[in-house]
């Protein structure tokens, strides 16, 4: 009813509410103001701002559609969730989402049609302008929900939990300690890496409550956005045993959730700043972590040789088996060696393996390095 009473006006011209627009604002605005207060003395620090909205809008078509299953009893029957399921592109979950699709077309319709009659016949502007604000934020929370529809690729089988683990890595007859970000069924993740490059396999044991211990095979090892590196570590060959003490490191100990809403925010407008952020980057594509090794901020100028040519280039990261420079010429041959000049003076020869633009403007070229030798 929220969704579809603006639509009465705007498609058919009928007044739904018979009144002034002035008196359903006196009526409405006090009614904005005052429910996120009575929610936040409900629930303190938990802010939820519009969230009852994006939340409820989306959900209720798939509902109101399921309320036909009463009559039509063939299609009842109980179906379990699928668990694990891996997806490698986009998909539109079109099944459920059907009329969520189809009443953002009609509110679409609607919002274009009362437009045009505003700006065409120029009559009952303030009807007109309480509708139209209506029906575009229920168009709002229907494009949320379309959104959620259009699913992101799914590449992880298994849920991952924030819990702090000690463990002990065991690589090349040396042992590394660290504490684990997260951990999953399937393998760790772990903050502040050593900067070293780590062999492909090793073994690790978790220092938990239930000692675990096992084969781990190294999936990235790169540097994170800000300062510091970042690991991923996955399980080899996990026996029964193994993953039934797993499961109970993971989720039969207390500490797993006691700090589970430590780090939730508390501020409303901070959630909607999170609210905007999230729309923005569902647009974007997902970044696979593949690196082996670290890579560190160099952004120094050097001469770079490729065939009879030089060039001028500035590089970009270094690490401890290859560069990325970025190089401003307009023909880059990636078939023949690069011989790059070193901060000693030294020519030092380099493979180019690929080659994209930074930010869509400046050539980047990712450089492995090559065993010297005196042929080249």
């Amino acid at each position: 009813m929220f969704w579809i009473t603006p639509l009465y006006f705007l498609m058919f011209h009928l007044h739904p509410i018979f009144a002034d627009v002035s008196i359903l604002i006196a009526y409405l605005l006090p009614f904005m103001v005052v429910l996120p207060m009575i929610s936040a003395t409900l629930l303190p620090g938990w802010p939820r701002l519009m969230w009852s909205s994006l939340y409820e809008g989306p959900v209720s078509f798939p509902l109101f559609r399921s309320m036909f299953d009463l009559l039509l009893p063939k299609s009842l029957g109980f179906k379990v969730t699928p668990k694990g399921l891996l997806s490698e592109q986009r998909s539109f979950d079109w099944r459920s989402s059907a009329s969520l699709a189809v009443a953002t077309a009609v509110t679409l319709t609607a919002i274009a049609k009362g437009l045009w009659e505003f700006w065409y016949f120029g009559i009952e502007k303030d009807a007109y302008f309480f509708n139209l604000s209506w029906a575009s934020f229920n168009l709002l929370t229907l494009l949320v929900g379309l959104l959620m529809a259009w699913e992101k690729p799914q590449r992880r089988s298994e849920e991952r939990i924030l819990k702090p683990i000690p463990f002990e890595l065991l690589a090349d007859n040396r042992r590394i300690q660290g504490t684990t970000h997260d951990v999953s069924l399937t393998g760790v993740s772990w903050r502040g890496a050593p900067l070293e490059p780590l062999p492909p396999t090793m073994g690790i044991r978790l220092l938990d409550q239930i000692p675990f211990t096992c084969q781990v095979r190294l999936v990235y090892h790169d540097r994170l956005s800000g300062h510091g590196t970042r690991c991923g570590l996955a399980f080899l060959n996990l026996s029964e045993e193994d993953r039934r003490l797993l499961l109970l490191n993971l989720y039969t100990d207390p500490a797993t959730w006691r700090d589970a809403h430590t780090n939730r925010l508390r501020s409303s407008l901070l959630m909607a700043w999170h609210l905007l952020v999230g729309l923005l980057k569902h647009f974007t594509p997902l970044r696979l972590r593949r690196r082996q090794i670290p890579r560190q901020w160099r952004l120094q100028l050097t001469q770079v040789q490729i065939g009879e040519k030089q060039h001028r280039v500035l590089v970009r990261d270094q690490s401890a088996s290859g560069l990325g420079l970025l190089i401003f010429a307009k023909e880059i041959p990636l078939t023949t060696p690069w011989l790059v000049q070193s901060a000693s003076g030294k020519m030092t020869p380099y493979r180019p393996i690929y080659r994209t633009r930074l930010w869509g403007l400046v050539p980047r070229v990712g450089l492995q390095a090559l065993p010297s030798t005196s042929d080249s």
